[in-house]
């Protein structure tokens, strides 16, 4: 990841950009190499690293040995209409290859939808970079038959922050991103994708282990209202993954694995997993290897047969699970809740926050979650919101999921 040690201050002068760095290591002065996007074709000059379009950005900064950034100009729209023919086939930008971090202040970055548009994803992380993408939407893409990660596929360490991934359409896995490398999700929002594909699975993600490690890391996020014809209409996961203060509702899977299809070790702390629906098996979850949660929602989902989980569920505390039913949950009996309703409203947004599900006055999640301590079972100290969960009330225990009622 590009280091947060580094504190970067970054002057604008009409179209020149001076920066001043101070890291920790104590160089006088940084590689950073710094590239601005603007749409005004009259301003463009790539001699002083100001550049027409976000294709010719990327190329300057994978020839560069050092970290770069890109910055898009504020709240631009990035419409890619074709085939970026100096990368891989089927993306629309040249791949990513070095460590670089894009700044997306507001923008957009979307496939053209003009109808004769060829099919493709947006953007392809190789297996030699190290990228961070901050607020930045990235929607639209399409993949033909066959192909995976309509918006995004990673092959090597993505950290995306502060951005939204939607209405991507796969023809094959990963509706949204397909991802095989180390992939780090953080206050960030996937909604409204499709891996489209008869089989295809992971609506949002596909997190992959046939090239790489496959690392899932979800943070203070929202998956929403994804689809999959397959399995796992919001991930699908075949690698080790970690979900904290997270909302997963309004996915659908043509299978089992409404909210999620899980083969490997998978951790679930303060996260919501409700309004999820399958076709057949676990409008939850289903999963092969036992899933660890504490602190967690999963109830209020719908299925044919086993409306919130299939497989294992090992509690590690205070959790609110639905319907038990070919779901083996193994709880602690003094503080777990089961065979309720979470007692939730609709979901609801706070400017530059994903979505969430706050609950009733009398919901049951309310207070019953874990004291404020260090042990294995202890919520996380801050909600979704990026709100301290115990605000000026020692002693206090924290609710169940991803929210917190203050």
């Amino acid at each position: 990841m590009i280091s947060a040690g580094t504190v970067r201050n970054v002057f604008f002068l009409g179209a020149l950009l001076l920066v001043v760095s101070c890291a920790h290591n104590n160089k006088e002065t940084d590689d950073l190499n710094l590239l601005l996007v603007k749409q005004d074709n009259r301003s463009c000059n790539k001699s002083a690293k100001v550049f027409c379009s976000l294709a010719d950005a990327i190329n300057s900064a994978n020839q560069h040995p050092d970290r770069s950034v890109i910055r898009l100009e504020d709240n631009s729209v990035h419409t890619i209409k074709d085939i970026d023919h100096q990368s891989e086939a089927g993306v629309g930008l040249p791949a990513l290859t070095t460590t670089i971090e894009i700044q997306g202040a507001g923008s957009i970055l979307e496939r053209s939808d003009a109808s004769n548009t060829k099919y493709f994803r947006l953007l392809r992380i190789s297996r030699s970079a190290d990228v961070v993408i901050r607020r930045l939407t990235i929607r639209n893409g399409r993949t033909p038959t066959g192909f995976d990660g309509a918006a995004i596929w990673n092959v090597g360490s993505l950290h995306l922050v502060d951005s939204t991934i939607e209405k991507n359409v796969s023809g094959d896995d990963g509706g949204g991103i397909r991802n095989d490398g180390i992939l780090r999700i953080s206050r960030s929002i996937l909604r409204e994708n499709r891996a489209f594909w008869k089989s295809g699975v992971g609506g949002a993600i596909q997190n992959s282990v046939q090239y790489g490690p496959g690392t899932l890391i979800v943070e203070q996020s929202a998956i929403l209202a994804n689809e999959a014809l397959g399995p796992g209409g919001g991930i699908w996961s075949r690698g080790a993954s970690t979900i904290t203060n997270t909302t997963i509702s309004g996915n659908f899977s043509g299978q089992r694995g409404g909210a999620i299809q899980n083969y490997d070790t998978m951790l679930l702390k303060n996260t919501t997993i409700t309004n999820n629906s399958a076709d057949i098996y676990a409008g939850g979850i289903h999963t092969f290897v036992p899933v660890v949660m504490s602190n967690s929602i999963l109830s209020g989902n719908f299925a044919q047969f086993s409306p919130d989980c299939s497989g294992v569920i090992n509690s590690s505390g205070y959790n609110l699970l639905g319907k038990t039913y070919n779901c083996q949950f193994n709880r602690q009996e003094e503080n777990d809740r089961v065979g309720i309703l979470p007692e939730l409203l609709p979901l609801q947004q706070v400017a530059g926050k994903p979505p969430f599900h706050p609950p009733k006055s009398s919901s049951p999640i309310i207070d019953t979650g874990s004291p404020f301590d260090f042990s294995e079972s202890a919520c996380e100290q801050r909600d979704q919101l990026d709100r301290p969960r115990l605000k000026n009330q020692k002693n206090k225990r924290c609710d169940i999921g991803a929210y917190e009622l203050l």
